[in-house]
């Protein structure tokens, strides 16, 4: 079920965003907006996107929903707030400098690294995973592996 909705996520962010590019005007920079907020809540569902079977956790639709919710606020209020007059803030950078540093930088790299940190399998590799690997793992020798000898008529 997330694949597909991941797949719908990203084949409409990248519409929105092509008409975003092609539409002239207030509509076009909306739908740029929300196209580009949607993106990466859709790869992350693609790539996170693990099959019911294999047991391990996925991000939640909750954590999705607030990333994008973070993301396109965001976006939604640099757009509301291009052409408006800026008054002084903290630091003496304008509000929309804020909302570009925090809401689409800082708040949601954490905000993502939550949810992977949620989604983690905390049982990394087993003993039994372990032991699969060694046996796999071809025997152990001594030195580098043994190069055949150079042709003879490719000495110097």
């Amino acid at each position: 079920m997330r694949g597909r909705v991941g797949r719908g996520l990203v084949a409409g962010s990248a519409v929105a965003v092509l008409a975003g590019l092609l539409w002239p005007g207030a509509a076009g920079a909306w739908a740029l907006a929300l196209g580009a907020a949607t993106l990466p809540v859709g790869l992350i569902a693609l790539a996170t996107h693990r099959p019911a079977a294999s047991g391990r956790p996925s991000p939640s639709a909750g954590a999705l929903a607030a990333i994008w919710a973070l993301l396109a606020g965001s976006a939604a209020g640099l757009l509301a707030l291009a052409g408006a007059p800026q008054g002084a803030t903290p630091g003496g950078l304008p509000l929309a400098t804020w909302l570009l540093l925090l809401g689409l930088g800082a708040a949601p790299l954490v905000l993502v690294a939550w949810v992977y940190v949620a989604g983690f399998d905390p049982r990394g590799l087993t003993a039994a995973d372990l032991e699969r690997l060694r046996r796999k793992r071809p025997a152990e020798r001594p030195g580098p592996p043994d190069l055949p000898p150079a042709p003879a008529g490719d000495a110097p």
